[in-house]
């Protein structure tokens, strides 16, 4: 059983990594406490995702949160080749 235990805050990142085989492994979080939408939209002719943050609340996209400002961080794109 551990002494103690370290927490740290966010809502979003992403990052992308190199897997077992060389391979792109894109990892993401979101996790938006105030009802906030990470929205992922595949565009297979653009080899790409695209993610965005939607404010219901508001009815618009987010620009940044106190925890985590950079609006970059809530609207950004993944190279993804989308082959069968």
């Amino acid at each position: 059983r551990p002494e103690f235990a370290l927490q740290s805050r966010t809502q979003t990142m992403h990052r992308t990594v190199r897997g077992l085989n060389d391979n792109r492994v894109h990892e993401v979080l979101c996790d938006y406490h105030e009802g906030s939408l990470r929205v992922y939209r595949f565009i297979p002719s653009e080899a790409k995702i695209e993610a965005s943050t939607y404010r219901p609340q508001e009815g618009e996209l987010c620009q940044g949160t106190k925890i985590v400002p950079e609006v970059e961080e809530h609207h950004f794109s993944l190279p993804y080749e989308m082959t069968r």
